[in-house]
């Protein structure tokens, strides 16, 4: 049976935290997954690499790292790294494989194939741009922006990136989702409103064309780590950079939340695809009629296998995306079906 891909561009400025991101995805949802007979695997080298990361973020917030630094893993180069991972539901339906493309900060500015990231960009269904939260928060100027925003997060450069790309696209626009990563400090103290406003402060005059092109754009707030705090921002040879603190107590150790958030959209995104392509029947009563055909003839017919695909399938995005309505997601564009 053949596959569904669906690609995913992840962009940001290099060690804003995206290999941390998808390694507590990847934790989280696959074993949600397995709860339903399905198995959500990766390569072995990509599997052992997000192993990996995730263990460093535990020593870090267990206090069994000597420093806490959240830029973890290997330096920032200049080549685009693919992580690749495959749902497989069930023998007979397509397994869906969702290709993660982390592209070099450095690429946006001029300072490698800038014109293969948007030749990328153009060809995603999702594209993930990640924000350094501290960076958007602390120190705000007049616009209710943080002072090292434009420095850390290059927030003009990555839209008018995601602008380019935006023209060259030959079929319907992508989901863009801003993810602010390190947001611990602002959500455990009831600042989400505040994060989010000010990420729409920021980015929502640079992506208003995008909006008028009606492309799905959407913002979350993650905790990447879950037991570590912005305590202060300094100076280092000319360069912001945040120091973190481990917390104790029941708010202390590794407790990433909101993280599967990116991956449950795509999810959703991939698995409406591989429905609308095995849907045979109509919803509401006839739908039903037919599923109950369906048990009685077993599987016999086209049609029955087609009907158990597609009853399937549903049961899996149901189960993937029913808790999004209680994360932390937002529209840029309030018109954009959700």
């Amino acid at each position: 049976m053949s596959e569904t891909e669906t690609k995913i561009i992840m962009v940001g400025p290099s060690g804003v935290g995206k290999t941390s991101l998808l390694a507590s995805m990847y934790s989280h949802i696959r074993r949600e997954v397995a709860e339903l007979g399905c198995t959500f695997l990766s390569s072995a080298a990509c599997s052992n690499e997000l192993d990996e990361r995730k263990q460093e973020l535990e020593r870090l917030a267990t206090g069994k790292a000597l420093t806490v630094d959240l830029n973890l893993g290997p330096k920032p180069g200049q080549d685009k790294r693919i992580f690749e991972f495959k749902l497989h539901v069930r023998q007979g339906i397509p397994d869906i494989v969702m290709q993660f493309i982390d592209l070099p900060g450095g690429w946006f500015l001029g300072k490698g194939e800038y014109e293969e990231a948007e030749r990328l960009i153009a060809q995603s269904q999702v594209i993930i741009v990640a924000v350094d939260a501290w960076a958007l928060m602390e120190m705000k100027d007049g616009q209710g922006v943080g002072k090292y925003n434009m420095q850390v997060n290059k927030p003009r450069v990555i839209c008018e990136a995601l602008e380019r790309a935006s023209i060259a696209l030959t079929g319907a626009p992508p989901l863009i989702l801003f993810v602010l990563v390190k947001a611990e400090k602002y959500l455990h103290n009831d600042q989400a409103d505040e994060l989010f406003a000010a990420a729409k402060s920021c980015y929502g005059p640079l992506i208003e064309p995008l909006i008028k092109r009606n492309h799905p754009i959407a913002g979350c707030w993650v905790e990447t780590v879950g037991g570590l705090e912005l305590n202060s921002v300094f100076e280092k040879d000319g360069m912001p950079h945040g120091k973190f603190m481990r917390l104790r107590g029941d708010k202390g150790g590794y407790q990433p939340r909101h993280c599967s958030v990116p991956l449950r959209l795509v999810f959703k995104l991939a698995l409406n695809k591989v429905i609308s392509d095995t849907k045979t029947i109509p919803d509401g009563f006839w739908g039903s009629f037919w599923e109950v055909c369906a048990k009685i003839v077993g599987k016999e017919t086209e049609l029955s296998k087609n009907i158990m695909k597609h009853t399937k399938l549903k049961e899996v995005a149901e189960h993937l995306t029913k808790k999004l309505s209680g994360e932390p997601l937002a529209w840029f564009n309030e018109t954009t079906h959700q």
